[in-house]
Formats: C-alpha cells, structure tokens, sequence
C-alpha cells in the first residue's frame, strides 16, 4: 500500500506538476530520446548536446531531471541511456513518425495548448473555451485551422496523439465488443482516414464499412477493403447516407447543442431498430472507479473545455440525458479492457443488467485502470 502524503506534501506535488511535461516537451522538441535510441549506448550530456546543437549546460540539466522522471538511466560513470519510458518516446525507425506518446505530450505542452491553458482562470470567471481567447484564436478560424496551417508541427503532433488513440483502444474495442459480427453495415461519423473502420471490416469480412468525414479529409484516405469513403457534413442531415449501425468517436469535441444537432441527424439516418455505438469517456462516480481514473479524466474534461468550444467529457447521467433527449436509449455500457459489461436493464436485447468491475487498463496505457469506454443505443 502507498504511503500516504502529508496535505502540504500533496499540493506541492501539484504545484510542480506542470514541470514534468514541460522538461519532456523540451527533450522531444530538440529531439533527445531520438538521439539517444541512434547512438544506441550510454552517451555524456556533452556529446548529446553537441549532437542535438544545444547549450551543454542547460542539456545536462535537462537529462539529469530526465532520470529523475525515470525516462533515461544514470551510469556511474555520469552517463545515460533510455529506459524502457524513454523508448516509448523514440520515432519510428522506418517513417519518421512521432511515437503516440511522444505526440500526445508535444501536443499538451506546445505553446499554442499552453496559451489555451492560461485562459483557464479567465475561463472561470467568463465561461466559454479558452481557446477562443488566445491570440491564435484571432488568425484561425478554429482549432482544426489552426492545425491545419501548422501542419509539420502542431498537427504533426496532434494527428500523433489521435492515432495513439485509436491504435490503443482498437485492439480493446474488438476484443471487449463482440456486436459487429450481427452487423451487415456500419458507418464511422467523422471517421478520420478510415482506419478504425478498415480494422473493423478486416475481423468482420461480412460487415460494410462506410467511412464519414469531412471533404478535405476524405480526399486524403487511403483505400481500404470493404470500406466506402463518403464525405459530407455531420451537421446537416441530408449528408449523412443511411446506415443500419453508426458509430461515433467525436462527441467529446462539441457541446450538448451541437451534439443534439449530430444525434438528430444520426437518428434520421438509422432505420427504426438502428443501433448507435458511441467510443467515449465516461466520467466514473466517486468511489466506483481508482482515483487515478477519475483525476486523469477529470482533468482531461477541463482540457476538452480549454481546446474545443463546447468540448467535454461526460458521465454516465450526463451521457443518458444527452442521448435520451434525441431519442436514444442506453442498452450497455462496454468498458474497453478486461472488464465486464456494465448494462442498462434493456432484457429484450439481452442484455441482463450487472454490476460492472471497472478495473482493467486505460486505452493510453498511462494508468492501471480502465477508463474507455462505448455506450451502446438504440433508437426508442
């Protein structure tokens, strides 16, 4: 059992938090651990900083807190090499790519989300996002704008972030949800380039896959089997094709309005027995999940207010009265790990209501419990 800090041990703990991203944003932004994994033996700070071109002192300085967060390991000789984190956060040998976690933490702690954040006092006393208050805000349409201008850095990393994302929780989300094999078709509402839906008609060979999104992100997508890639606009109703099965990974990055807006729009697109599978975050009620969970999704909640207008995460209440205001009815709750199913009593599609254990693994795999989750509808 973890030793249990004193108050003022605890807060001065969350008072340095914000460090521990700012010295990794640091050593990824001048490309530490990528010079490090090529060198592939203990190295001094003095040649990495020759290697990386930076101010040997303040690199020294850097690695050394780099150990202390455990992403690189000290030698006696005052050498250092990556540890198994630091290898997490090496690029892909063969593209180039950022690794997902390397991309998720250039993405939370770049200047552009560390100016959204300074609103947050701000945001308190006048409500709205912050991102509507920074000065990017007034050069960019949007956020999706702004990364789209800022493609090889901000987007690089976001689009890092988003693939880490989905490449983790997919693999849950085959093996926890076993519905797609009923289905004859399935559309993916703002599905990105396809590849969730690719992996979904690549297990389930029968199922046709339809993959939504807006036009300039349609005309980029690969070709993949059994997938159709239709473009259009989830906002306006005679966009979306129809489909027996919908699913939706979007929902967190809009208000309740405008979420009306997309379920009205889903809802008109699904026959009468037509099921909506939503792949979310569900906020746990105190005492039902490790504290972990609920700080980790908490504070993500506060991050989707800062970044997206209207943008939150949401509980189970919040997600039941969203959903039965549009004419959906909660069936199940699929926690995406090794977890039971936590149901909503609907026994006519067999689906018992249980008491689910909420333990098993975050779909980022930064915390021992599992806090992914899909919400399975049907229209009613």
């Amino acid at each position: 059992m973890a030793p249990v800090l004193p108050p003022a041990a605890v807060l001065a703990d969350y008072a340095m938090s914000f460090a521990k991203g700012k010295v990794l944003y640091a050593a990824l932004d001048n490309g530490l651990p990528d010079i490090f994994a090529k060198q592939g033996e203990p190295m001094h700070p003095d040649d990495v900083a020759q290697l990386a071109g930076t101010d040997p002192d303040a690199t020294a300085r850097v690695i050394r807190a780099l150990s202390g967060l455990g992403v690189l390991d000290e030698t006696a000789e005052g050498t250092y090499s990556l540890s198994p984190v630091g290898q997490v956060l090496v690029s892909d040998k063969e593209t180039g790519d950022l690794s997902p976690l390397a991309g998720l933490i250039i993405h939370l702690n770049e200047p552009m989300t560390s100016n959204t954040w300074n609103e947050l006092s701000r945001t308190i006393k006048e409500g709205g996002n912050g991102w509507e208050k920074t000065t990017e805000s007034k050069t960019h349409s949007s956020l999706w704008d702004y990364y789209q201008a800022h493609a090889d850095t901000s987007g690089k990393a976001f689009d890092a972030a988003m693939r880490g994302v989905s490449s983790n929780q997919l693999p849950q989300l085959l093996q926890a949800y076993d519905g797609f094999k009923d289905m004859d078709m399935l559309m993916d509402v703002g599905g990105g380039l396809g590849s969730v839906m690719a992996a979904i008609t690549a297990k389930y060979p029968d199922v046709k896959g339809l993959n939504f999104d807006q036009p300039r992100v349609i005309e980029t997508a690969p070709s993949f089997p059994g997938v159709e890639h239709v473009s259009g606009d989830m906002f306006k109703a005679e966009s979306l094709p129809k489909a027996s099965n919908i699913m939706m990974k979007i929902l967190h990055d809009w208000g309740d309005a405008a979420c009306k807006t997309i379920l009205a729009n889903c809802r008109g697109a699904l026959p009468a027995e037509g099921k909506l599978l939503i792949v979310e975050f569900v906020i746990p009620n105190p005492g039902t999940a490790p504290p972990e969970a609920r700080q980790f999704l908490t504070l993500l909640d506060i991050n989707m207010m800062m970044i997206c207008p209207g943008g939150r995460e949401r509980s189970e209440q919040e997600w039941k009265t969203l959903l039965e205001s549009e004419g959906f009815q909660i069936s199940r709750i699929v926690p995406l790990g090794p977890a039971s199913v936590r149901c909503g009593g609907r026994q006519d599609v067999g689906c018992p209501a249980v008491a689910a254990d909420r333990v098993g693994r975050c779909p980022l795999h930064m915390l021992g419990c599992d806090i992914g989750e899909m919400v399975v509808c049907y229209r009613h």
